[in-house]
């Protein structure tokens, strides 16, 4: 029976750990650094403060040099970005509009100003993918071929996937004993809660159970056959 754990149980290396984070927080820094630089006058001077340390105070300096070197630029450039994406979106509308035989002159737009516009639909598909998918990218950086993250990210993603287990894990038997369930069937339904496969889920049941569950599911599938037939 899996108990709940509040603490996060995980063997470390505190050596190579602080030594990893203390590599980030350099390379952060250096970041951030430049990305002060590039802000000029007051703002280029805070870079210097990441010479007094301060563990993660420094590499707060590093995040915010680099959030204030994109912030501004990023807001300008996405304007830019919408104002295009939407106008040959408008355009590949109005030419659709036009070949359909529909009046396209409420859009402002005639004929040969749609065609111009529809034809700028690969840049704009290249723009749009830019402006989206940033934290995806992030993600994927962290990451090597086999989809796993070391470091420092790779502590903070265990650490977060135990939290949030754990967590689902008492509410799940919170909610079942509250829903009447003595405390063994409430651990059960926490185990199933957070098994990681169907299999690993029917593990916890008899085959009673497993064959009345697919009896469940085949009749509701006859029933939506019948329904959309």
């Amino acid at each position: 029976m899996k108990l709940p754990t509040l603490n996060v149980d995980v063997a470390v290396n505190t050596k190579t750990m602080q030594k990893g984070i203390a590599e980030a927080q350099k390379n952060l820094e250096k970041i951030g650094k430049k990305g002060l630089s590039f802000a000029g006058g007051t703002a280029g001077k805070l870079g210097g403060l990441a010479e007094l340390g301060g563990g993660f105070g420094s590499a707060a300096i590093g995040i915010g040099g680099i959030g204030l070197a994109i912030a501004a630029p990023f807001k300008a450039a996405s304007i830019v970005v919408d104002t295009f994406t939407n106008a040959v979106k408008n355009g590949e509308a109005a030419v659709k509009a036009f070949a359909a035989g529909t009046d396209i002159r409420g859009t402002g737009l005639n004929a040969v100003t749609a065609a111009t516009l529809a034809s700028g639909k690969e840049a704009a598909a290249r723009m749009g993918g830019n402006a989206a998918g940033w934290i995806d990218s992030a993600t994927a950086a962290a990451m090597n071929e086999q989809g796993q993250m070391g470091g420092v990210l790779g502590f903070l993603a265990d650490w977060g996937n135990s939290i949030m287990e754990n967590g689902k894990y008492l509410v799940a038997a919170t909610a079942a004993v509250l829903g009447g369930k003595d405390l063994e069937s409430a651990m059960t339904a926490a185990e199933i809660a957070v098994a990681p496969s169907t299999g690993a889920a029917q593990s916890y049941l008899t085959s009673q159970q497993i064959n009345a569950q697919a009896a469940l599911i085949e009749k509701q599938r006859k029933q939506e056959r019948e329904t959309n037939t």
